[in-house]
């Protein structure tokens, strides 16, 4: 099936996604929020205007199969919200990391010297040990793995103009 997709600078590409069917479709056109609600949700978190700006150019972010439109930013936001709402100390984890990054590096001395490797590294570390501690199950990990599964029939090959 082919894909008709919008780059950031306007361009237009064309795709053939071959695993790509009616049911795929259906299901990634399938919504949980609708998108003032997501808008909602975006305009009620405690992140800088610029990063909801970037989340709401996410969520309007569109793909044209056939005649059909699919809203596919909107719904990669819907699947985050669902895996932060369903798994809150990998979230939590994050955040304290971020935190802690922020808090380090903007200590002068030490800062300097260690800011540059902290400051990717206490996020990353926060994110996983909150998520494993929901992962003892296994269910976090199913939940990301279903995820990507549903969007495996996007793939494919561009195709030329």
């Amino acid at each position: 099936m082919k894909l008709e997709v919008q780059d950031s600078q306007g361009k237009t590409h064309f795709f053939e996604a071959e695993g790509l069917d009616e049911s795929t479709i259906d299901a990634l056109s399938s919504q949980t929020y609708t998108r003032r609600q997501v808008r909602q949700m975006i305009d009620n978190m405690n992140v800088s205007a610029d990063a909801k700006s970037l989340l709401n150019k996410i969520a309007e972010t569109a793909i044209q199969v056939g005649e059909r439109i699919i809203h596919i930013g909107k719904k990669i936001l819907e699947y985050v919200i669902e895996l932060v709402k369903s798994y809150p100390k990998a979230t939590f984890g994050l955040i304290l990391g971020l935190v802690l990054g922020g808090l380090v590096t903007a200590i002068p001395v030490i800062g300097f010297l260690f800011g540059w490797l902290l400051q990717p590294l206490l996020p990353a570390l926060g994110l996983a040990l909150g998520w494993k501690a929901d992962i003892n199950d296994s269910a976090l990990k199913k939940r990301i793995t279903d995820i990507q599964n549903s969007f495996s029939p996007l793939r494919g090959s561009e195709i030329p103009a």
